[in-house]
């Protein structure tokens, strides 16, 4: 499961490493015009971070819906059925926690780098 995590973290890296290749010109006329390394990065990180947060929202949004679909059409003499009751504490701060790891790991490589 890890290994599906790591994955996906380094598709979105990498789409997002494209997404800033692509944004260069854009970011060097923010530049030109006065703004200044940090609003560029903080833009940057503000991106990261609503994207992770939205990916980690979503994802804890869809095993909540599927473990109340397994509740619902499960056999009656399933083992340990009732143990599944819902997302535990642990469980929600074990996808919360490295999550925002990543938020920041994520927008740290695409900060804009200073040109002289």
């Amino acid at each position: 499961m890890i290994f599906l995590l790591l994955i996906a973290c380094a598709n979105v890296a990498n789409l997002l490493l494209v997404r800033a290749s692509l944004r260069e010109r854009e970011l060097a006329v923010r530049a030109a015009m006065g703004a200044s390394r940090w609003r560029l990065v903080r833009q940057m990180f503000a991106e990261a971070l609503l994207l992770a947060s939205l990916g980690t929202a979503i994802g804890l949004g869809l095993a909540w819906a599927g473990i109340s679909e397994l509740r619902a059409i499960a056999p009656a003499n399933l083992p340990r059925l009732d143990s599944v009751a819902s997302i535990s504490r642990s469980s929600f701060l074990g996808t919360c926690r490295p999550s925002s790891r990543c938020r920041l790991r994520i927008g740290r490589p695409f900060a804009p780098r200073a040109r002289t």
